[in-house]
This record gives C-alpha cells, structure tokens and sequence, in this order.
C-alpha cells in the first residue's frame, strides 16, 4: 500500500467537525459547457436596497445530472497550522455519464487539469439518500487509469429528505487493487451554511463525513466536509491531506 496512504491521519478539530477528504463531482470530457439548471428560487427577506447579495434557497435535487455540464473552482492549499494561502488555481469539473458499481448507477463526476482527468468520483441519488459509491486515494493523480476505492454497500452521505442534524453509521467494506478491507463510517447533516459564489449568496447544506479504516495495520480516518446546494450540486468542499488543508469553491452560480 502506498506510503501517502499510511499517513493519513486525523486529528479531531473543531472546525465544522470534520474536514474534508471528498474529491469533487465530475465527468467526461474537460471543458465542456454549462448545462442549464431549472428550479424555482426562494428568497429571504432582504433588507431595502440589497440586490447582487440575496441569500438564495433552493428547492430541488442535491447532485446535477445532466451529461457533459462542467464548471470551473477554485483551489487553495495551506498548511494547517497556517492562515496564510498560496496563489489560487483553477479546476474544471464535468460530468461524464454513469457507471454502474455495486448494483447502483451513478454519476461519474471528474476533476479535468492539464487537459486530462485528474481526480474522479461517483456519486448517486435515489429517492431516499445521497450515495457515495466510488472516490480516490489523494496523491494519486498523475496514474492512469485513476486508482478508484468502492465502497460496498455505497455510503450513505445524506438520508432524503434533507433534515438538519440528521445522521447514520456506515458498516461495510472499502475494495482498492483486489483488496477487500472493513471500514466504518459516521455522516451527519450538520446545517444550512451561506456560501457566496460570484455575486450570490446561496444557502446550502453542510455535510460532514468521516470515514475509518486501516492500512498495512496502521488506522486511517478520513474526514470530509462537503456543502449541497439544490440544483447545483457540491459548491464547496474541505480536505486534510496529510499537514495540508485543500479547499475547493465553484467559480460561478448559473442562474436558472
């Protein structure tokens, strides 16, 4: 097993809770155009002369499904002990299709750089829960084909409805190059977060997720931290990697 993997290792802040290990969404083909979303908007009450800033609350499906919609995100990295960021990058993020793992059918959503695919994962929503079924080991990036980890059964991210504060425990297995390893994990709806794209408020959802298994007999806790807004999808997610905190934020929000 991979060195990186070994050292993976979290402790608990209290920062949100949990930090984030979620890859984004994504899929075939980088660069592809925006897919139009459709839904109808909520507005808070706002106070008079407010315009470019109204915090928006959406109705609708939490992941977007539409083959060959992508958008762009920013990424910073730091150390953890640190305030300071480094200069932004930008990713672009795309759906591929689907792919059928474990029995499910799930969007395939990639990270494109370097005008290639350079992170993946699959996600799926049925009409009770959000489901993580597939992601990837971090530091992987640069093999090809992308290393994938499967989860069996598919973890359980968000029970729908959506209700605040809401958890469920995961007992299943992680499969990675043959191997077949017993994992365990916790994910909790954590609250409605406003979170600013371009010249939008949006309130979306904070969903905090850690998961837990051992490699080469060392313990491996993954924490991850992902916002859900309705319509678009993952806007925002947190990830420890090793002595470093990556964050990722969409660039833009399409109207409808």
């Amino acid at each position: 097993m991979p060195k990186f993997v070994q050292q993976l290792s979290y402790r608990h802040r209290s920062w949100g809770q949990f930090l984030c290990l979620g890859l984004l969404m994504m899929a075939s083909g980088c660069g592809l155009d925006h897919a139009e979303n459709k839904g109808t908007d909520n507005v808070y009450i706002r106070a008079p002369g407010e315009t470019d800033d109204d915090i928006v609350v959406e109705e609708g499906a939490l992941l977007p499904s539409a083959r060959n919609a992508s958008w762009q995100q920013w990424v910073t990295s730091r150390k953890r002990d640190t305030e300071t960021l480094p200069p932004v990058e930008t990713e672009t993020v795309v759906i591929a299709g689907t792919r059928m793992v474990e029995g499910v059918r799930g969007t395939v959503f990639q990270v494109c750089g370097k005008n290639r695919p350079m992170e993946e994962e699959v996600f799926a929503e049925t009409d009770d829960a959000v489901l993580l079924v597939q992601t990837m080991l971090p530091g992987m990036e640069e093999q090809s084909p992308l290393p994938m980890v499967t989860l069996s059964p598919p973890l359980s991210l968000v029970r729908l409805p959506v209700t605040e504060g809401k958890g469920q425990m995961w007992n299943g297995v992680v499969k990675y190059s043959g191997a077949s390893i017993p994992a365990t994990a916790y994910s909790r709806v954590s609250g409605r977060d406003i979170i600013t794209i371009g010249k939008k408020q949006l309130s979306g959802w904070r969903v905090d997720t850690v998961l837990r298994t051992a490699f080469n007999e060392q313990m491996v806790v993954v924490p991850t931290t992902r916002w859900f807004v309705p319509n678009r999808g993952i806007v925002r997610q947190m990830a420890l990697f090793g002595d470093r905190i990556i964050e990722k934020q969409r660039k833009d929000a399409p109207s409808h």
